[in-house]
């Protein structure tokens, strides 16, 4: 028995090598370099919430193009807001670098301006063809300061 799943399994990763599909893109570990930057943009006085513009900057330090770098699945704080839930970035060359900006909403932040820092959590997925790789530990940190 064993050896027949072992046969099986063996014949399978042939055929996988054969048509192409074994073939992955670098994990986003290896092969992405995340930088963040915000700029509070605007504040609605009768609700508090703040308005950020906030900035990815993703830099390919593998030696290879990436076809399709997605950010998706966020997961935000009850007080944070976005107005997209995913983005993506198509042929990033070895050595470039990008930037996806986006609008975080802080809510009530202004009614009550004090020290407070989220962390949110969000994937990174890289496509190659019909294969990908995916990681899911990114973060970027939203620290506001009152002035």
């Amino acid at each position: 028995m064993t050896k027949k799943i072992i046969l099986m399994v063996t014949v399978l990763v042939c055929v996988c090598a054969c048509t192409g599909q074994g073939i992955l893109p670098p994990f986003p570990e290896d092969a992405l370099e995340v930088n963040a930057d915000l700029v509070i943009t605007s504040q609605d006085d009768q609700t508090g919430d703040v308005f950020i513009d906030y900035t990815l900057t993703l830099t390919n330090v593998s030696d290879e193009v990436l076809e399709r770098v997605i950010l998706k699945d966020f997961l935000l704080p009850s007080e944070i807001a976005m107005e997209k839930d995913s983005f993506e970035i198509r042929n990033l060359g070895p050595g470039e670098t990008k930037a996806v900006t986006f609008t975080v909403i802080v809510r009530g932040w202004g009614l009550n301006p004090k020290d407070q820092t989220w962390e949110v959590d969000f994937t990174i997925r890289i496509e190659k063809g019909d294969a990908y790789t995916e990681q899911d530990v990114f973060y970027y940190v939203v620290h506001l300061i009152p002035q």
